[in-house]
């Protein structure tokens, strides 16, 4: 090994610990989301970034959420309409992360 000479090749070096960190980012740690799609969603509203084992969790108070369909006076559990109304309002939950969340809860 040491009576042959060797030829070294090595790319150039990165320009700063970003580019390193851009580079890692596409071949580890694939998330459904990514942090950049997150700080892109965020720049929308004015909060602090918080982290977890740093990734940046989404601003709670830029969670758009939809008033409870339940507490309608008008829709009655015992006709054939409203029932259906009930069903169609329910299929807008995406029931594998609805299974995913309550099989894996937050330990901490």
């Amino acid at each position: 090994m040491y009576a042959k000479e060797w030829i070294v090749y090595s790319k150039a070096p990165y320009k700063s610990a970003s580019h390193v960190l851009k580079y890692l980012g596409r071949y580890t740690h694939r998330v459904a989301i990514s942090n950049y799609r997150i700080l892109n969603i965020k720049e929308k509203y004015n909060y602090k970034k918080w982290y977890i084992a740093r990734l940046i969790l989404f601003p709670v108070a830029g969670i758009k959420t939809s008033n409870a369909k339940n507490l309608n006076q008008e829709i009655c559990n015992y006709t054939e309409e409203d029932r259906k109304r009930i069903h169609d309002n329910l299929r807008a939950i995406n029931h594998k992360i609805l299974n995913y969340i309550m099989e894996n809860p937050v330990q901490g």
